[in-house]
């Protein structure tokens, strides 16, 4: 090849390469006016969120109530603001809810309903800037500690109740 036929394909390749990254770079800071636009509404709704995500949710008129109202946040536009993972754990939160309204949800299912209520606000944490990434990740340490003490009652209690039926034979 001669000097001019690479200066051509070397030009060529660099407008290319200046093209996608130019269009790359416009894409990266659309994404970030977009967040920095919906910021101040998602706070707001996110502060309606959090308070939804309480744990006290014993009772099946709880979850009905709870239901409810987070169908309505997210029919309301808060869905629109929740990114991808913040979703999932909302949908998976709304699903266990929605089963309570038949039935009382058995031990296991509280658990998961309490696990995605809590993940779910671990992740706008993260979306508010609060949490990294690998601090959202991670169970905070006195969290830990609780959930291991309650599993320590609860099997202190399943041998308490064990004995119970053993002494009554």
């Amino acid at each position: 090849m001669d000097d001019i036929s690479i200066g051509i394909i070397t030009t060529i390749v660099g407008l290319v390469i200046g093209f996608y990254s130019n269009y790359f770079i416009a894409k990266f800071n659309a994404r970030i006016e977009l967040k920095k636009s919906i910021s101040e509404k998602r706070a707001e709704y996110y502060i309606e969120l959090w308070k939804l995500c309480d744990m006290d949710i014993g009772t099946q008129k709880k979850q009905k109530e709870r239901f409810d109202k987070l169908r309505l946040w997210y029919s309301k536009g808060g869905g629109l603001l929740l990114p991808f993972k913040a979703t999932d754990r909302f949908v998976g939160a709304l699903n266990l809810l929605e089963n309570s309204k038949d039935k009382k949800l058995v031990e296991e299912e509280l658990e998961e309903l309490k696990e995605n209520l809590s993940w779910l606000r671990t992740e706008m944490k993260y979306e508010v800037g609060a949490y990294s990434r690998r601090e959202a990740e991670k169970k905070l340490p006195n969290i830990k500690i609780r959930e291991e003490k309650e599993e320590e009652e609860k099997e202190e209690e399943e041998k308490l109740k064990e004995l119970t039926k053993n002494e009554e034979k």
